[in-house]
């Protein structure tokens, strides 16, 4: 994958309501992620920064442009 929605907690994204817009980050890179599934926990470095994002699963107030991903 190369973007995902960084969440507080397991299984955040899929609660309604989701969780506020300051506890959510969209996170982006350039070099594919290879994810072995939906609830793995990551640790993501990289520029972090305020970016009002809205999908159809939630808003989302951050964006972090990943250099780094590895398992938490």
């Amino acid at each position: 994958m190369t973007a995902f929605i960084l969440v507080p907690f397991v299984g955040a994204c899929v609660h309604v309501p989701p969780p506020p817009a300051n506890q959510l980050v969209f996170v982006t890179t350039e070099v594919p992620y290879e994810s072995s599934g939906l609830f793995e926990p990551v640790n993501v470095t990289g520029m972090f920064g305020k970016a009002s994002t809205s999908t159809q699963l939630a808003d989302i107030a951050y964006a972090l442009s990943a250099d780094h991903i590895e398992l938490f």
